[in-house]
């Protein structure tokens, strides 16, 4: 919609108030910013969620290779046993070291991936505490101008 009428006011100063074609121009730019400003956080969302997916993704891999690695170590532990008898404590140690350290490699990953998952959280939550902060700023200057218009309207009259 398009108002072609033009018409200014005036202060006792002379300075222009309002200008018709500039409150339209106003409310298109309020709009514009509002999608642009809405489709900005969507792509921010998107982006941390994206994110967080990736970095689990990542996570259940490097896993899974140290669980193959921790398995070709007790395999490999199999091996020697089998063949020499005589180390058998040595075994025991070696299989209770390996196992603690399966156990707390498993655990800091465990603790690693809560806290990345807790960070993930708390950025997408910012990203869209941040979008709706900014889209209720601009709503309330909106408002503000369109009621200042209409009281200055209703006064001139």
């Amino acid at each position: 919609m398009i108002v072609r009428e033009t018409w200014s006011v005036f202060s006792s100063s002379g300075i222009a108030l309002v200008t018709g074609l500039q409150s339209a121009s106003l409310t298109n730019s309020t709009r514009t910013f509002l999608k642009t400003t809405s489709h900005h956080h969507e792509r921010l969302h998107t982006g941390a969620k994206q994110f967080c997916t990736s970095e689990l993704e990542t996570l259940a891999a490097q896993s899974e290779r140290i669980d193959q690695q921790l398995q070709r170590v007790q395999d490999a532990l199999g091996v020697i046993q089998a063949q020499d008898k005589l180390s058998q404590e040595a075994i025991i140690v070696v299989k209770d070291v390996v196992k603690d350290t399966s156990e707390k490699v498993k655990n800091e990953l465990k603790t690693w991936s809560e806290d990345l998952m807790k960070n993930c959280d708390t950025l997408s939550k910012e990203v869209e505490a941040n979008g709706t902060s900014g889209f209720v700023v601009v709503r309330v200057c909106h408002v503000l101008f369109v009621h200042d218009l209409t009281v200055y309207r209703w006064r001139k009259e």
